[in-house]
């Protein structure tokens, strides 16, 4: 999550929707006043490698700390967080103020809910070894959230509140217009189109379409019912069944 008071916008992150790498892009054009949240160690790497800005300004300022912030801190040395990586549109606002949050540009990414889940479904399960691993019904029936879990991020209640919903299916070109709406022209573009965070976890044979049973396809189309009728989503039509699933993830997704 991002909040340049530099360039007046706001960046709202999603999962699983190459919101990292944008993240990582945006930070090169950020200044010091700017809020940032921490990303993985190994992403933070990426940060300072390209001499990006990394976490900073995410804090509770001390001012504002409760007593247990205080326990907490003595006892791990860990300060409290005031934003963190996944935060909502509606907190960003109860915390930047209706001025603040009216005046910036505020965006974020969707990414079709079907092809959402099955990256999630890797990313989540990459160490797990491939006999450990839930069948992707069985999780979707225990962890329904791993579906659901976007929606609330850039809205409130039903309503979108952010200003631009960028599309994972043409991001390319949706980078390529957000940096122009921000006066960053192509910059921005070229920054994103050389990071690829958290790629290659996903096999290459393992399309929505091609990954997930006719019962998981319907049971996310109910459970992102919201998500896919606001921003007009296809279920993916079932083709030819994967011969043996256990033999994914030798060939990796770019």
């Amino acid at each position: 999550m991002i909040v340049s008071h530099r360039h007046k916008f706001i960046f709202v992150k999603t999962k699983k929707t190459a919101g990292t790498s944008l993240e990582i892009a945006l930070s090169k054009f950020c200044g010091p006043d700017d809020i940032l949240t921490p990303i993985s160690d190994e992403d933070e790497a990426t940060r300072k490698r390209l001499k990006y800005r990394g976490a900073q300004n995410y804090t509770t300022p001390l001012r504002q700390w409760t007593l247990r912030d205080f326990e907490r801190f003595l006892a791990i040395r860990q300060k409290p967080e005031f934003f963190f990586n996944h935060i909502p549109a509606s907190r960003i606002r109860a915390i930047v103020g209706e001025s603040v949050w009216n005046a910036y540009y505020k965006f974020t990414i969707v990414r079709n809910p079907w092809d959402r889940l099955v990256s999630q479904y890797f990313y989540d399960q990459r160490h797990a070894p491939h006999g450990a691993r839930p069948s992707v019904h069985d999780l979707l029936l225990s962890e329904p959230q791993l579906v659901q879990s976007n929606w609330p991020v850039y809205t409130d209640g039903n309503q979108v509140i952010v200003d631009a919903v960028l599309r994972y299916e043409n991001l390319g070109e949706e980078v390529r217009a957000l940096g122009v709406r921000l006066g960053l022209g192509d910059a921005l573009s070229e920054a994103f189109a050389s990071i690829r965070a958290k790629a290659g976890l996903r096999p290459v044979t393992a399309t929505a379409a091609q990954f997930l049973s006719p019962q998981d396809i319907e049971l996310i189309g109910l459970l992102a019912e919201r998500e896919i009728a606001q921003f007009h989503y296809e279920p993916p039509a079932v083709r030819e069944r994967l011969a043996d699933r256990r033999g994914l993830g030798d060939r990796v997704l770019g």
